[in-house]
C-alpha cells in the first residue's frame, strides 16, 4: 500500500500507471474470489488505493488549472464556486440596487425619513 504523500510526489504519468496496476490487481483478486483464495480485505484495500490515487490525480489537475487560468478572465467550471441554480442565476447586488434616472431624482427629492420614536419603550 502506497501512502498518499508518496503518491503526491509522483507525476501524472506515474499516477496513471499506478492506477492501471491497481485495476489489474483488483481484477485478479475478483477472479480469485470465486475460488475462495483471497480475503475480502484485499479487494477493499485495492479499491481504496485506486480511489486515493484518482483523488490525487484530480487534485493535481485542479492545481494545473489554477496555474493556467490565474490571469485569464475565463474560469473553467471545475474552479467556479458550487452554487445551486437559483443562486447562479440571481441578480448581483449592483443589479438589484440599480435605479432609473426618475427613481434617483425622486429619492433625492423625497428622502426616506427616519424617526427615532419607539412606541414600545
Amino acid at each position: 500500500m502506497v501512502q498518499a504523500s508518496e503518491l503526491r510526489k509522483m507525476n501524472s504519468e506515474e499516477l496513471k500507471e499506478h492506477v492501471k496496476e491497481q485495476l489489474y490487481e483488483k481484477q485478479k483478486f475478483l477472479q480469485q474470489k470465486h475460488s475462495k483464495k483471497v480475503q475480502p480485505f484485499d479487494i477493499r484495500r485495492v479499491r481504496k488505493e485506486i480511489t486515493r490515487t484518482k483523488q490525487i490525480q484530480y487534485e493535481k489537475k485542479l492545481e494545473e488549472f489554477v496555474e493556467q487560468y490565474k490571469t485569464s478572465k475565463f474560469i473553467p467550471k471545475e474552479l467556479r464556486r458550487k452554487l445551486n441554480k437559483a443562486k447562479r442565476l440571481a441578480l448581483t447586488d449592483e443589479q438589484k440596487n440599480k435605479m432609473s434616472r426618475a427613481m434617483r431624482y425622486q429619492n433625492m427629492k423625497y428622502p426616506k425619513k427616519v424617526y427615532s420614536f419607539n412606541p414600545l419603550k
